[in-house]
């Protein structure tokens, strides 16, 4: 894996700045480590705009700037910032709150370490910036430089060099040293979410093919139909996923909207694929129920559209509890006409839970002794099927 790469942001831009020097001083201290890259990032090389996108960065990552297209990218390329920061009425230098401004994602889930000079060592602009970078999903380390005034006079007008003090150079180690153990970190749980991304969206382009597409949110037969050839496709394919699911290790895939609805798929679908007729098919039911109940009370279900939605509710639908079948009727009655096939036998799943409190076409795949009423049911479901 390429070394972390960490930017050391100078947060002004006027004339007579002091920033650079405790910029320089901390790429100086910061080079002695073999385990980060470091870099100083200028905000002059970065003459922004004040913010005034139509849409917040948050939700749309284009930009009419194509300086503002510039700060995106190279902050997209770090894996970490030491924002260098000056304390202007309390607070940040507005050219940093600025550049902030311009960019979300890039940011997220990784670390800001913090210098501050100025009155009070800037501490009341780095308690700022910590709020700032929280906001961004940022990772603000508890550890900063602290700059005060008799340093920063000392250097700004007597000649003497930040080096020259022995506290400022323990608190620089401190704090690169908590950076980077954040760097590290993030980074690691940053790659493991872009695999989590990758599986998923094997999962659910398998499922329901990839949008744009033909036929793409248009009911599927091999959805529910038993074929063979489909059944050993997802079995050489997601064999492996299904177990770990099942096993627990899948259950972050539980945090977000699209990841849970391919975790129910994986565990409700899935299963009925790879182990048909034996009871296999049965053994993630419990869980999977879990997981969907999780996601519809997150609110998760309106976040998808209606034919994802629907896989969503499937696994109340195939419990043999009273209250999950209550529950499917209730939820797919939120779908209108968005079921996919034919919904003739829309509450088949009810009455016959109400009838039997089991389904009893699984009597003889769980090895369960079936009542001479179920055998006269199964029967008269053979028969219809036959007329069909």
């Amino acid at each position: 894996m390429d070394k972390p790469r960490i930017g050391i942001a100078i947060s002004t831009t006027r004339e007579g700045r002091f920033g650079e020097e405790p910029a320089r001083w901390m790429l100086d201290v910061a080079s002695r480590r073999t385990d980060l890259d470091f870099e100083i990032v200028d905000l002059r090389d970065y003459p922004l705009p004040l913010f005034g996108e139509t849409n917040s960065p948050t939700h749309d990552g284009t930009s009419g700037s194509e300086v503002a297209s510039r700060w995106k990218h190279k902050m997209a390329e770090l894996d970490g910032y030491l924002f260098v920061t000056a304390e202007y009425n309390h607070s940040v230098p507005g050219v940093l709150k600025n550049a902030l401004d311009h960019a979300y994602p890039e940011f997220n889930r990784k670390p800001a370490a913090f210098v501050g000079y100025g009155g009070v060592g800037g501490a009341r602009a780095v308690e700022q910036l910590r709020l700032i970078c929280i906001e961004l999903q940022m990772a603000p380390t508890r550890t900063a430089v602290h700059i005060g005034m008799e340093p920063y006079l000392a250097v700004s007008q007597e000649g003497k060099v930040l080096s020259d003090f022995d506290f400022l150079g323990k608190s620089a180690v401190a704090t690169l040293e908590e950076l980077a153990w954040w760097t590290r970190t993030l980074k690691v749980g940053r790659a493991q979410e872009v695999e989590m991304d990758r599986e998923v969206d094997e999962v659910l382009e398998f499922w329901f093919g990839s949008e744009g597409e033909p036929g793409y949110g248009e009911f599927r037969e091999e959805w529910f139909s038993a074929e063979p050839e489909f059944d050993r496709e997802i079995r050489a394919r997601f064999l492996e996923t299904y177990a770990r699911a099942r096993a627990g290790r899948l259950d972050h895939w539980q945090e977000r909207p699209r990841s849970a609805l391919a975790l129910v798929i994986v565990l409700d679908q899935f299963s009925r694929n790879m182990f048909r007729g034996t009871p296999g098919m049965y053994e993630a039911d419990e869980k999977a129920r879990a997981v969907a109940r999780s996601a519809v009370e997150n609110g998760f279900d309106q976040e998808l559209p209606p034919f994802q939605r629907w896989f969503l509710y499937m696994p109340s639908l195939h419990s043999e509890d009273l209250g999950d079948q209550r529950r499917a009727v209730e939820l797919f009655e939120r779908l209108e006409d968005h079921q996919p096939g034919d919904d003739r036998h829309k509450e088949w799943h009810l009455r016959t839970i109400e009838r039997f409190g089991r389904f009893p076409h699984r009597n003889e795949i769980l090895v369960r002794q079936s009542t001479l009423e179920e055998v006269e049911f199964l029967e008269e479901q053979a028969r219809s099927r036959e007329k069909v």
